[in-house]
This record gives C-alpha cells, structure tokens and sequence, in this order.
C-alpha cells in the first residue's frame, strides 16, 4: 500500500497553515491547523501527526501547488469511484434484469 503524503502551505494573504495528509491509493485527505492568522502548528504536534500516520516527512508547498493537488485527488478518487461502480454484466445477467423490471400483465 501506499505510504501517506503529508504536504503544508501557507495562505498567501494570511498567517495561517494548513497542514494536510493524504493516501491516493485509499483516498484518505485529512486538514488540520491553527486557524485564521494563527501561524503554524507546533513542531512538536506536527512530527507526532506524520508519525503516526505514518509519513516520510512534511514537503512545504506553495498554495498554487496545494490547490493544484487537491484538484488533481478529487479528480482520482472521482475516477477511481467510476471505475468501482462499474459492472461486469453477461447476457444472463441483462435477461434478469431486464425480467424483473418489465411490468407483468395483471392475472385475470
């Protein structure tokens, strides 16, 4: 499985961190911070979060890239869902289908 991905960045018109963790292989996408114009998150807090989710490290990134890689999961986890909800069907199985939901003639 995938190692977890832990990423932060700085809002550009703000002290405010985001910290973020995620997995694209199971679609986990988890944000945390301090809140607006509050500065980072201690050291300390944010190196027992990557270790127990058991990340390499924090990569800072900008937030032109941030938001760049949020779109880019959303989209992943939006195809990956696709390609789940996608079903194998054989012709016995459409003959069923198609069986059970035409209406049957009322019994005389």
């Amino acid at each position: 499985m995938a190692r977890n991905i832990a990423i932060w960045h700085r809002k550009s018109t703000e002290n405010t961190y985001v910290y973020t963790v995620f997995n694209p292989e199971t679609s986990f996408w988890t944000e945390f911070g301090n809140g607006a114009n509050a500065g980072p998150m201690p050291g300390a807090y944010t190196a027992a979060v990557a270790a127990s989710f058991d990340c390499r490290q924090w990569a800072g990134v900008t937030e032109t890239h941030y938001s760049q890689i949020k779109r880019d999961f959303a989209d992943a986890v939006a195809r990956e869902q696709t390609q789940r909800a996608a079903v194998d069907l054989n012709d016995a199985d459409v003959a069923a289908i198609v069986a059970a939901i035409t209406p049957q003639p009322e019994p005389a």
